[in-house]
């Protein structure tokens, strides 16, 4: 039986609406969250056709920067299967520290494909 994790954060996830993130990302409404995480969607300023969303992360760890340099370099990967980072940062909200990535929104899911074919 796995043990309950104490909530750590108290971060208020719907106050980050409206909030601009660098590079142009407009933080739009709350998809999901919990105590450490949440999901927005996101409006891309200057590119009313892309569809996205971040993903932000409320964390004291010390691996922050070890996990926005992958997330940088993922960005820098150029294949037609693997779907890239828009952004990724951090910034302090409230005194909590946040990390965020942006990716772009998926085009199918699984649960959409599997009722129309199989893979």
């Amino acid at each position: 039986m796995r043990a309950e994790t104490p909530h750590l954060y108290n971060t208020n996830w719907p106050a980050l609406a409206g909030f601009l993130l660098p590079g142009g990302y407009e933080i739009g409404e709350i998809l999901e969250a919990d105590s450490g995480r949440a999901r927005f969607r996101v409006r891309v300023l200057g590119d009313w056709s892309t569809k996205a969303f971040v993903d932000v992360f409320s964390t004291q760890h010390p691996g922050r920067a070890e996990q926005l340099a992958l997330w940088e370099a993922a960005r820098e990967l150029r294949h037609p299967n693997v779907v890239k980072p828009l952004a990724a940062g951090e910034l302090e909200y409230e005194g909590s520290h946040l990390l965020y990535i942006v990716l772009p929104a998926p085009d199918e899911n699984l649960a959409g494909v599997l009722t129309d074919r199989a893979l």
